[in-house]
C-alpha cells in the first residue's frame, strides 16, 4: 500500500507534522510519496556524488554567506577559475604544478565543507533517518524550489493523476480538520461538507524524531504483519469504491463496511502497540511525549479534493481545474478513501468507536 501526501509554501502544513507524518507514514504504509519544498538539502545530500562540481561550489556560498571568517565570493571566483585553467594547461610548469596540487587540496576543502553543512542540517532538523527511507525504497521525494515557477503545475498534474490512478492513498494532516463542529456531542460527531471521518484510530504513534533509521525499521518490521491484511483490504475498497457513489448517511452507516471491518483491526494493533517495547520505554521516561493518532475516513472524490484546498496546498481556481480533468474520467461523486493525522487525546475507558461526519 502506498500513501501520498503533498506540501507547498502556502500550505499550512506544520514542518514538525510533516515530519511526523514521513515516519509514521513509513511505519504504517509499504511506500510513500512526498511532494515537499522541506527536503532539498535532504536531497542534496543523497545526490552529492552526482552533483557536478560546479554546483557544489555554488552551494557552499549559498550555505557560508553569513560567515564572514570564511571566504568570499570573489576569492572563490578567482581560486575555481583559476583550478579550471591549470587543469586544461598544457606542459605546465613546475610552478605551476604546485600551484595545481594546492587548488585540488583547495577545492577538496570546499566541498567537503558542503558535505559537512548538509550533513549538519539533516542531522539538525531529525530528517537523517529519512535517508534510510529513500535507500531503501520507502520513501519518493519529490521536491521543488521556492522560486521553481514550473513546479505548480507539476504538483498540480500529481494531484490529477493520483485521483485518477486511485493507486495511493491520500494523506492529510489536521489542520484541514479543524474547523469540524460537534453535532452530537454524546456521539463525538463532528460535522464538515462532503467527509465522513472517524475519530478511532488505526494506531498512535509517539514522538519519534530522535530514533534511527535501523529502529523505526525494527518498529515497521514488528508491525508489518499486523498491517498486512488491513493493507489487502484497503487496496480492496480502492479498487471497489473506484465506481461506487458516495451516499453516507445516518440512515446507511452501516451499509459502510470500510469502517466496521477497520474497527476489528483496530484492537489488535491497539493491543500491538501498548506491548511494543519503544512506545512502553518512551510512555514510562516521557509521560508527556505527545503521541499522534494515524485516523481515517472516506469522502467523494470532489470533497477529498477539496481538502487540499482547505489544507491551501491549491486555491479557488486551481481546485476547479483538477475538478475539471478529473470529473472527464471519473465520477466526482465516487467515494475516495483516505487518511490522515491528528495530536492524540486522553482516550476515555470502555468508550464505544465512534464516527465524525464531515458531510
Amino acid at each position: 500500500m502506498e500513501l501520498i501526501m503533498f506540501k507547498n509554501i502556502n500550505s499550512q502544513i506544520v514542518y514538525l507534522n510533516e515530519l511526523t507524518m514521513i515516519r509514521m507514514g513509513y511505519i504504517f504504509a509499504d511506500k510513500m510519496t512526498v511532494v515537499s519544498f522541506n527536503f532539498n538539502y535532504l536531497q542534496a545530500l543523497i545526490d552529492f556524488d552526482s552533483t557536478p562540481e560546479a554546483q557544489l561550489v555554488k552551494d557552499y556560498m549559498i550555505y557560508y554567506k553569513e560567515d564572514k571568517k570564511l571566504i568570499t565570493q570573489e576569492v572563490l571566483d578567482l581560486n575555481y577559475n583559476a583550478l579550471k585553467r591549470l587543469r586544461n594547461e598544457k606542459g605546465k610548469r613546475k610552478e605551476s604544478i604546485i600551484q595545481h596540487q594546492k587548488l585540488e587540496r583547495w577545492i577538496g576543502l570546499i566541498t567537503a565543507d558542503v558535505y559537512k553543512y548538509l550533513n549538519h542540517y539533516v542531522t539538525q532538523n531529525k530528517e537523517r533517518a529519512f535517508l534510510g527511507f529513500v535507500e531503501d525504497g520507502s520513501l519518493k521525494l519529490i521536491n521543488h524550489e521556492h522560486e521553481d515557477t514550473d513546479y505548480l503545475a507539476k504538483m498540480i498534474q500529481q494531484i490529477i493523476d493520483s485521483f485518477i490512478n486511485n493507486d495511493a492513498v491520500h494523506f492529510f494532516d489536521e489542520y484541514a480538520f479543524e474547523d469540524a463542529q460537534d453535532i452530537k456531542p454524546e456521539e463525538n460527531v463532528d460535522e464538515l461538507p462532503g467527509i465522513v471521518f472517524t475519530t478511532n484510530t488505526l494506531i498512535s504513534i509517539p514522538d519519534l524524531s530522535d530514533f534511527t533509521y535501523n529502529q523505526l525499521r525494527i518498529i515497521k518490521n514488528e508491525f508489518n504483519e499486523l498491517f498486512r491484511p488491513l493493507h489487502v483490504e484497503i487496496n480492496r475498497w480502492m479498487k471497489e469504491m473506484y465506481d461506487v457513489k458516495y451516499d453516507f448517511n445516518e440512515k446507511n452507516r452501516d451499509d459502510y463496511d470500510a469502517f466496521e471491518k477497520l474497527l476489528t483491526f483496530e484492537k489488535v494493533l491497539n493491543d500491538a502497540q501498548n506491548q511494543n517495547i519503544y512506545f512502553q520505554s518512551i510512555r514510562q521516561s516521557n509521560p508527556d511525549n505527545k503521541f499522534r493518532d494515524l485516523r481515517y475516513g472516506i469522502s467523494s472524490l470532489s470533497s477529498a479534493i477539496n481538502i487540499y484546498r482547505k489544507s491551501r496546498i491549491i486555491n479557488k481556481e486551481e481546485e476547479a481545474y483538477i475538478l475539471e480533468k478529473v470529473g472527464k474520467v471519473r465520477d466526482l461523486n465516487s467515494l475516495c478513501f483516505f487518511l490522515y493525522h491528528k495530536l492524540s487525546k486522553e482516550k476515555e475507558a470502555a468508550k464505544e468507536p465512534t464516527e465524525s461526519a464531515l458531510p
